[in-house]
């Protein structure tokens, strides 16, 4: 917007300055007194065809073409306008966002309700060690997940999630010099793995009851004609909430010389609600930033 409004101005200055250099010459002309350096692209193109006849005539004799210079100006003005426009909308959209993101945070912060909570989950983990033994199982299935207490259908939440997740990637990653990869959330995902170290064999199969990967966002190397460094608002990472894990090992000529196994192990949850939020709030963090720059930039420029 910053570029087209300068655009404007040095196109409708050209049109000015011309008028001006003609000016001495207007009245001799024989060109109405109303023709003076006040007269605007919108205007010339509204004169008569006669009256516009004698001023392009005038004006090529100082080797002037007014026809282009208006034409070069009413172009700028339009792509000033609509620039404008694309600015005031991202400005507006800028704003919702960042409020809706302060929105957000209150209201996870004021609900006691679990951010996540599973129920009827059905689990299986199977792991034996043996040279003949079945690969690992590692299953589950969960009926439904609660959502600072609301309901939702697992596959309904992540699909909703991932959709609106790929818009705003797609948004973010169009704007130059931005680096966006969006989280993910996934329930009851498996994990299964055998091995064979000489005569031991081994095997695991666990379940992780939640799995967030957090965002990375890449700011550019400036904002709003502001220098600033490359700033990495978050590197990523993952966070596993419950996991229940088998192992079993067996070493053929041991004294048992039977498979053995280490026995499922209980699934804590290790971190508090407010770590899958995290995501959430490490991208709302990078619109503030942007936006507080965005406001510091024009604070300048008045």
């Amino acid at each position: 917007a910053a570029t087209a409004a300068s655009n404007d101005t040095a196109a409708n200055s050209a049109f000015t300055a011309a008028l001006t250099t003609l000016n001495t010459d207007l009245q001799p002309a024989g060109l109405p007194d109303s023709l003076t350096t006040g007269l605007t692209p919108t205007q010339y193109e509204a004169l008569s065809p006669t009256i516009k006849g004698d001023l392009d005539t005038a004006g090529t004799a100082d080797n002037i073409d007014f026809a282009t210079l208006a034409q070069d100006a009413l172009n700028a003005d339009a792509a000033a306008a609509a620039a404008q426009s694309a600015a005031d909308k991202l400005a507006a959209l800028e704003t919702a966002l960042f409020n809706l993101a302060t929105a957000v945070i209150d209201n996870v912060g004021s609900n006691s309700d679990p951010l996540a909570a599973l129920g009827n989950i059905s689990v299986i983990t199977k792991a034996v060690a043996s040279p003949s033994a079945p690969a690992p199982v590692a299953e589950a299935n969960v009926g439904s997940v609660k959502v600072l207490g609301a309901v939702t259908a697992p596959a309904a939440l992540t699909s909703t999630l991932n959709s609106v997740l790929a818009q705003l990637s797609s948004v973010l990653n169009s704007v130059a010099g931005i680096s966006f990869t969006p989280p993910s959330v996934a329930v009851g995902v498996g994990h299964t793995s055998q091995s064979v170290s000489g005569a031991t064999h081994t095997a695991t199969a666990s379940i992780t009851g939640v799995t967030v990967t957090l965002p990375k966002l890449t700011l550019p190397t400036a904002l709003d004609n502001v220098p600033v460094s490359t700033t990495l608002i978050t590197s990523g990472g993952t966070l596993a909430v419950a996991t229940l894990s088998e192992n079993a090992s067996y070493t053929q000529g041991a004294a048992a010389g039977s498979p053995g196994s280490g026995g499922p192990s209980l699934a804590g949850t290790g971190l508090s609600y407010s770590f899958p939020v995290v995501a959430v709030v490490l991208v709302m963090t990078g619109l503030a930033v942007l936006r507080r720059r965005r406001v510091a930039s024009v604070g300048i420029e008045s």
